[in-house]
C-alpha cells in the first residue's frame, strides 16, 4: 500500500459492513459495463474506493484482460479490507490518499478511466475544482470519468426531512423509486450502532473543527450536479449525466 496521508479510518466499519444493495443491484453493473470497453494494459483509478465493492464486482466478470486498477481512500482500515477482499489479485493496488491536497495525484499512473462511487462528500467545497484539474491532469487523452454520487441533500432535502418533496417521494412504492436501502433488523441496529460509536468518539473533536470552520473529515459536503459538471468542464472536458435514480447521479466526463 502506498501511502502520502493521515488515516481517516473512523467509518471503516460502517462502509465495510454496508451491504451496498443500491449499488450493487444497478450502479455496480453500469460501472463494469463500461469498464469493460478498456482494452489490455489499461488502467483504472477508483477514488474513494474505500472496502473494493466495485473491483470487487468488475473483476467477477472481467477475467481476460489484463487491467491495473488501482483503489484510492482516505482509510487506511478500509484499504487493509479491500486488499483481504481481493486478495491474490496482482492486478489491485492500494493508495492512502488526501483528495483534499493539492497533489493528491502525485505519484499515481496515468488513467484510462477514473471512477468514484458516492465518496466525494468529503470534498471540500473551495477544493472541487483544483480536485478536477487534478484529475484532469491524471487522466489519459481519450479516457473517461464516472462518478456516482447523491446529489439530493446539496438541495437541501433528506428523506427524513418533514418536507413537501420529502413527503412527496416517501408515499411512492419502493419498486417505483427506493428511498432508503432496505436493510434486515440485524444490518439496521449494527449500522445505528457504529453510527452512534462513531459521533460519540468524535463529538468534541467534531465541535473543535466546525468551530475552526476546519471540518472533520466525519464532516460531510454536498456538492450539486452543477457544481460536479461545471467543474468538471472548466478543465476542458466534457461532462454529462448518464443515470439517475431520485437523488443518485451518475456522471461521465471525456477527456480529448
Amino acid at each position: 500500500m502506498r501511502e502520502n496521508v493521515y488515516d481517516v479510518s473512523d467509518k471503516a466499519q460502517f462502509y465495510a459492513g454496508h451491504s451496498y444493495r443500491h449499488y450493487k443491484s444497478e450502479v455496480y453493473p453500469l460501472f463494469a459495463n463500461i469498464l469493460s470497453t478498456l482494452k489490455d494494459g489499461d488502467v483504472i483509478l477508483d477514488i474513494g474506493g474505500g472496502p473494493g465493492h466495485l473491483p470487487y464486482e468488475f473483476f467477477k466478470k472481467q477475467t481476460e484482460k489484463s487491467i491495473e486498477y488501482w483503489i484510492l481512500d482516505g482509510s487506511k482500515a478500509l484499504l487493509k479490507h479491500a486488499e483481504g477482499k481481493l486478495a491474490g489479485n496482482d492486478q489491485i493496488h492500494t493508495a492512502l490518499i488526501d483528495f483534499n491536497k493539492e497533489d493528491w495525484g502525485k505519484g499515481l499512473p496515468s488513467a484510462n478511466a477514473i471512477v468514484s462511487n458516492n465518496a466525494l462528500f468529503h470534498l471540500k467545497p473551495e477544493r472541487i475544482c483544483d480536485f478536477y484539474t487534478g484529475l484532469s491532469g491524471i487522466l489519459r487523452p481519450n479516457g473517461f470519468y464516472l462518478n456516482q454520487q447523491s446529489m439530493l441533500y446539496a438541495g437541501g432535502y433528506h428523506p427524513h426531512q418533514n418536507n413537501v418533496i420529502t413527503k412527496f417521494l416517501n408515499k411512492l412504492p419502493y419498486d417505483v423509486l427506493p428511498q432508503m436501502p432496505q436493510f434486515t433488523e440485524e444490518e439496521f441496529n449494527n449500522m445505528m450502532e457504529s453510527e452512534t460509536e462513531i459521533k460519540n468518539r468524535h463529538q468534541e473533536e467534531i465541535k473543535q473543527a466546525m468551530a475552526q470552520k476546519d471540518l472533520d473529515p466525519t464532516i460531510y459536503y454536498f456538492h450539486s450536479v452543477e457544481d460536479h459538471l461545471k467543474a468538471l468542464r472548466q478543465t476542458g472536458m466534457e461532462a454529462t449525466t448518464i443515470w439517475q435514480k431520485k437523488e443518485f447521479y451518475v456522471i461521465l466526463g471525456v477527456k480529448e
